[in-house]
């Protein structure tokens, strides 16, 4: 369980609950962010996530046919 406020969403999201926020499973996640599709952010070496927002922009993206 989440230790934010209610109805405050992580922004920052570690690569399993990434996957799952974009619908695919972590495999093919991995294989999305080697094409370059979704990108993790640099957290300095300590661990790869991927920001929420960017996951929304791509998804659109991709929808609309486009790549970012």
């Amino acid at each position: 369980p989440s230790t934010l406020p209610a109805g405050i969403a992580s922004r920052g999201l570690n690569l399993d609950r990434a996957a799952e926020y974009f619908g695919v499973c972590p495999t093919t996640f991995k294989k999305l962010m080697k094409l370059g599709i979704v990108r993790p952010i640099d957290m300095g070496g300590i661990e790869r996530n991927v920001d929420r927002e960017a996951l929304d922009a791509a998804m659109t993206a991709r929808a609309r046919g486009h790549q970012q």
